[in-house]
């Protein structure tokens, strides 16, 4: 009980700082049901199928649901855009492009350009520069 209450003051802290927003604080919120159930109810009555199967499957969709929170949060965030200066190796010529990006990986960038609303995704052969912008911690 004192896990689920510190947890709920932490995520209390958190709004107040407006370091969330208030469907991630619910989300939040939804995911400590399993550990008020497993906290209240007689240990007999957890070991049960039905509850092992509906605890994987809540997981799963609160998992979901806070995955896709975060990624709209990323793409409709106030921050500063990335600039990726293309070009390809050997030659003189660059072009710099301005977004989002998602994702880095040993492929490439994946990003988002706000202009256009496209998805894309650049191998590390065409990618010269990247310039990240400085941001405050509480912006988002």
């Amino acid at each position: 009980m004192i896990v689920m209450l510190s947890f709920i003051g932490g995520v209390l802290i958190a709004k107040a700082l407006n370091d969330i927003d208030w469907l991630t604080t619910a989300f939040l919120g939804i995911t400590m049901a399993p550990l008020a159930y497993a906290a209240v109810v007689p240990l007999h009555r957890i070991r049960g199928w039905v509850s092992i199967v509906g605890g994987v499957v809540f997981v799963f969709v609160v998992a979901f649901g806070f995955g896709n929170i975060q990624a709209r949060a990323q793409l409709l965030s106030r921050s500063g855009l990335n600039k990726l200066v293309l070009g390809e190796k050997g030659k003189n010529d660059a072009s710099v492009i301005e977004v989002r990006i998602l994702r880095t990986g040993e492929r490439g960038v994946l990003f988002f350009d706000p202009q256009s609303g496209d998805f894309g995704f650049l191998p590390w052969e065409n990618v010269r520069r990247i310039d990240w912008p400085l941001t405050s911690v509480f912006q988002r």
